[in-house]
């Protein structure tokens, strides 16, 4: 609870780390991380973007785009039109 009520931009230049935090083998830590990196792209959603595209495989940003689906739909929709420009 206490990381959903912490500011975001302290985050901001970690991107990268939070990235491969996704793969971490245990759901809580994966969920708490998508939560951060989806609260993230509703203030810096380009970073986000370019953080996710810059280094994931196209595997990856399916499975990413599969886990925002229920969580940001706003930040969704900026990876669906980044993706395919």
């Amino acid at each position: 609870a206490r990381l959903a009520a912490a500011p975001v931009a302290p985050w901001r230049g970690i991107l990268p780390q939070l990235f491969a935090r996704l793969a971490h083998h245990d759901e809580f830590v994966r969920s708490q991380v998508l939560n951060l990196v989806c609260r993230l792209g509703e203030f810096y959603a380009q970073d986000v973007i370019y953080s996710l595209v810059a280094a994931s495989e196209p595997q990856t940003l399916e499975s990413v785009r599969q886990s925002i689906v229920g969580h940001s739909s706003t930040l969704l929709t900026k990876l669906e039109w980044f993706v395919t420009e």
